[in-house]
């Protein structure tokens, strides 16, 4: 479902049992054409956080090729009547706590305009660009007009979790069925990390790690959670 409705779900029926609230961010149109069709199939709503000076634009990409673009205004209004959310990832993918009060403010309040208008809907949740906030920034976000923000810290939400610094699972198209699994199922959602180092790591001599070396590094693991 979308943050919204996850929120929405949490706060006011938090008997109903665990909601999972699914987010994308940038607003790439692969998110659009590919993904869509099976949130649909599957009867799922997703909200993506949008760049609103970039969009669509094949300029803009932080982490791949280069190749990928943007949803541009008439694809995002094809994302709403699909059911889908619409958040804001502010103007330029800028690094808000390197900003300075006037500039970061703008960041925040402009895009949260301009994706509304592009909506026909009041955009209700921001998503912190690298995941980079302060005290400062989350009032700002409060103060502009947001129900609340997420961040890239993993992690639940629950009903006592702050709205502004809500946490999320990443999941990356290089994560194997098993790695999703231990992120999105298990309380201690950076396990996996210390599983793939457990694999991947060898002992001296190319000697492959143990049992007793496995259940030594989750319990690490669990102790620094």
């Amino acid at each position: 479902m979308s943050l919204s409705e996850g929120m929405n779900a949490i706060k006011n029926n938090p008997k109903q049992g665990k909601v999972i609230s699914l987010t994308f961010d940038d607003g790439y149109d692969d998110n659009l054409i590919s993904a869509v069709p099976i949130l649909k199939e599957h009867g799922f709503t997703a909200t993506c956080f949008f760049v609103a000076k970039y969009l669509g634009s094949g300029k803009f990409d932080k982490w791949g090729d280069g190749e990928r673009r943007l949803m541009d205004s008439v694809q995002i209004r094809e994302w709403v009547s699909t059911g889908m959310e619409v958040g804001s990832h502010t103007l330029a993918h800028r690094n808000l706590v390197h900003l300075d009060n006037v500039e970061a403010r703008t960041e925040i309040s402009e895009s949260r305009l301009i994706l509304s208008d592009i909506a026909g809907d009041e955009v209700k949740y921001f998503a912190y660009p690298f995941g980079a906030y302060d005290s400062k920034i989350c009032y700002m976000v409060e103060d502009i007009g947001y129900l609340g923000a997420v961040t890239v810290k993993p992690g639940f939400v629950e009903s006592k979790t702050k709205s502004y610094e809500l946490p999320r699972i990443g999941i990356s198209p290089q994560q194997s069925t098993i790695t999703f699994f231990l992120k999105s199922c298990t309380p201690l959602v950076d396990l996996h990390q210390a599983l793939k180092k457990i694999l991947v790591d060898k002992q001296p001599r190319g000697k492959p790690r143990g049992i007793a070396d496995v259940i030594g590094a989750i319990s690490q693991q669990a102790a620094g959670n």
